[in-house]
């Protein structure tokens, strides 16, 4: 890796990791840049519920990243299985005339104001979903994300960024209106860690997934693995588990590997940005 003159490489020891160190400032800087360039990107899905003769709930299932002004986003397609299974039962108690009142409910918020999901596109296979919001108005001066082109080497440092470990969402139910959070509630922190590209999963195409050393937190699903120039270079999806020997499991991260997505977003003539 190269490294500019005005910053120095030092070794995290027991962290198996570089980092770059701002001299003027001591501080490591290896992804503050590219974090305050992604973060704006990423958005947190929300999942409320109502279920009969109790409060509403709801919780951040994961994470999507906006990529493009027309409202298109990626996310992790396991998150929209969960919804479709409280789909299904609504589906099903409005088919056998179900009393309204004993009806589970469901809806998804996102984090801009104002936005719903006007489309969705599933690829199961990989464990990504790209969807659609409706009346989505992009910030001035926002940043869309830029999906990395050159290949990802063993041992390179990616970055994650989602949000895992949070409160519930305070929400209200209405018998009239359904559903009410506040546009605020879903201002959360975005939280970030660290993943080591350990081995890729190859097909004949081309690379699916990435496999990192350390696995995501619940609440990442969905969110975008970055580089230190804060280029697109997966999707966080699950947690792997390999088991060898009886009673001893090891357990890494996966996540779609970004050759994977943008065959996709190809695939659906969505516009996105490379480099």
């Amino acid at each position: 890796m190269a490294v500019p003159s005005k910053f120095g490489a030092q070794l995290a020891l027991g962290r198996c990791c570089y980092y770059l160190v701002d001299h003027k400032r001591g501080v490591s800087v290896l992804f503050q840049q590219a974090i305050e360039t992604v973060r704006p990107q990423v958005i947190p899905l929300g999942i409320a519920t109502k279920l009969p003769d109790s409060d509403p709930a709801c919780g951040i299932a994961g994470a999507g990243m906006i990529i493009n002004p027309d409202g298109w986003f990626i996310t992790a397609q396991h998150i929209f299985n969960e919804i479709g299974k409280l789909h299904q039962q609504i589906v099903a108690a409005q088919e056998t005339d179900t009393p309204p009142e004993t009806v589970s409910r469901y809806t998804v918020f996102f984090g801009p104001p104002r936005v719903s999901l006007e489309r969705l596109i599933p690829c199961p296979e990989i464990d990504l979903c790209i969807g659609k919001l409706k009346n989505y108005t992009a910030p001035s001066g926002f940043i869309f994300p830029t999906f990395r082109s050159r290949p990802l080497g063993l041992g390179e440092i990616l970055c994650r960024i989602g949000f895992p470990l949070l409160d519930p969402v305070p929400v209200k139910w209405d018998n009239s209106t359904g559903f009410e959070v506040a546009t605020s509630s879903l201002d959360v922190p975005h939280f970030v860690n660290d993943a080591m590209v350990s081995r890729l999963v190859m097909t004949p195409t081309g690379p699916r997934w990435i496999e990192t050393s350390t696995p995501g937190i619940p609440g990442q699903s969905g969110g975008p693995l970055v580089d230190t120039g804060g280029l697109i270079c997966g999707l966080d999806s699950h947690v792997e588990k390999y088991s060898p020997r009886p009673n001893r499991a090891h357990t890494i991260g996966r996540a779609v590997h970004v050759h994977a997505i943008r065959e996709e977003l190809l695939k659906h003539n969505i516009q996105h940005q490379t480099l």
